[in-house]
């Protein structure tokens, strides 16, 4: 007998619910019969709601309320009380531990008043053991790029880059990976309907802005959007990643990709150098898209050659793999494919395996690349533990933590909802699905963005659609989530 969850954490003065549960001695679930549950704290950390539970006959679902009292830890052991044949049995479950801890620790920024819309980028660095977390957003009222950064404290930048009236769909953020202003925020976004570059120098921190191509990359009439509460279609069309050698920095390199809906092409364009003058087309790619429409694009990086991999979806629902290697690009259909992906998402895991993860309809689910035999081949999951099955799935982000298990971020019915893989095998993986702090009200907007700091904690900053502003929450780390060994597969990520 256990409490599912068997590990998780509460707020000091918030409750969280816990189901009994039962396995049989082949580790089927089963009911419990006619007896008596117990349940022992470890300290007086929580409170519960039933000290002891008398079972009726047929084993009813049982669920216990626990509130958070005082930072700690806390063990809570179930033991089952059972008569059979007049001998009386008693049964130790396995402990469930609790953390609790003091809300402070989430170190959310201030609400503010800004009509920052429903875009969202964060990313995240490190410097003498603290994390420096990064928000980018639009202010619609302002006009401007809103950019936030945590190191310690919140500090708002709201007014130092005023852009066009069409500006600020689609935000996308990385850090800079070149020495003149490493780890500042570099930003690819819409402004007139063109790929815009606006990236901070150091040490002014002024914002310089570079656009990408004078060519359009859309036509007004083929996207419709509503800001305040549906997912825009524009934040489908650009991305941006960043390459950081740690030998040679003159490798280091930023790739921003779009779709030119005007010309039907994805291009992706590769900068070596921050500065403006050096901000000319060092490198441009023009993938022709047969369909003449995509419905959205995400672009990862080797982090061995700096080499860009982009994956795409048609129209017709078909998914595309690309890679650039050696001035070359090359394409792959994903095979397997259920032809309904939508807000696909690429990441490269620490081996430079490619994993896509997606939103269709009501579920979530990837594709990682698999060695089998002697060819690479694209191997599908779902994720499990939606409960309840949301209607909408909105939008999506993930991100690898250092043992490669991916995390992943997305809204469901106006929710953010944050998945961890708690088992995996070849069959049947099993995930944990949570409701980050507050977020589990319906005033959450559409928009999540994950970043994973070197001690396997997820930062998600997730928009608030009543204030247009975002909250931002950090993952206890009490514990280590895994439980099960990492396959790589070197060249996983490359086409021949």
């Amino acid at each position: 007998v256990y409490l599912s969850l068997n590990s998780a954490y509460i707020d000091i003065g918030a409750e969280r619910t816990f189901r009994l549960t039962a396995v049989d001695q082949s580790g089927a679930q089963t009911s419990l019969s006619e007896g008596s549950v117990e349940f022992t704290l470890s300290n007086d950390n929580i409170t519960i709601d039933k000290q002891k539970i008398d079972l009726a006959p047929g084993g009813a679902t049982v669920e216990i309320k626990t509130t958070g009292k005082s930072k700690g830890y806390t063990f809570v052991t179930p033991v089952y009380n059972i008569t059979e044949n007049n001998v009386a049995v008693k049964i130790t479950g396995t402990p469930l531990i609790i953390q609790v801890k003091d809300p402070a620790e989430s170190s959310k920024p201030l609400d503010q008043t800004v009509d920052a819309g429903n875009y969202l980028s964060m990313s995240l660095n490190e410097r003498d053991g603290k994390k420096i977390v990064h928000v980018a957003q639009y202010d619609e009222t302002r006009k401007s790029f809103v950019y936030s950064v945590f190191n310690g404290t919140w500090t708002h930048d709201f007014s130092a880059v005023p852009l066009s009236l069409e500006a600020g769909d689609g935000i996308k953020m990385v850090l800079s990976p070149f020495k003149e202003n490493e780890n500042k925020p570099i930003a690819v976004m819409l402004q007139d309907d063109k790929p815009t570059i606006w990236f901070q120098e150091f040490p002014s921190n002024n914002w310089i802005e570079t656009e990408i191509t004078s060519e359009k990359i859309r036509k007004d009439s083929n996207l419709t959007e509503d800001r305040n509460i549906t997912f825009s279609e524009k934040m489908k069309f650009l991305d941006i990643a960043a390459f950081k050698n740690p030998s040679d920095s003159s490798k280091n390199r930023v790739h921003v990709a779009y779709f030119n809906t005007l010309e039907n092409k994805i291009c992706i364009y590769s900068y070596s150098s921050p500065t403006t003058s050096s901000y000319d087309q060092c490198f441009s790619t023009v993938i022709n898209n047969s369909s003449g429409e995509i419905k959205d694009l995400s672009l990862a990086v080797n982090s061995v050659t700096g080499d860009p991999r982009l994956v795409y979806t048609e129209a017709n629902n078909s998914v595309y793999y690309v890679t650039r290697q050696d001035s070359k690009i090359y394409r792959e259909k994903v095979t397997n494919t259920i032809g309904k992906e939508e807000g696909v998402v690429l990441k490269l895991d620490r081996n430079n395996v490619p994993m896509i993860v997606y939103y269709s309809g009501v579920q979530v689910g990837m594709y990682n690349r698999t060695l089998v035999g002697s060819n690479y081949v694209w191997a599908f999951k779902n994720i499990s533990g939606l409960d309840p099955i949301p209607v909408k799935i909105s939008s999506i982000d993930f991100a690898f933590d250092s043992y490669n298990e991916p995390k992943i971020a997305f809204s469901a019915d106006d929710k953010i909802r944050y998945a961890r893989r708690v088992v995996f095998n070849n069959s049947n993986d099993k995930w944990v699905v949570e409701a980050p702090e507050d977020s589990g009200n319906s005033e959450q907007g559409v928009f999540a963005s994950i970043a994973i700091d070197s001690t396997n904690r997820a930062h998600i900053a997730y928009s608030k659609s009543d204030t247009k502003w975002f909250n931002y929450w950090t993952e206890p780390n009490f514990f280590d989530y895994r439980s099960f060994p990492t396959t790589s597969y070197v060249g996983a990520d490359v086409i021949k």
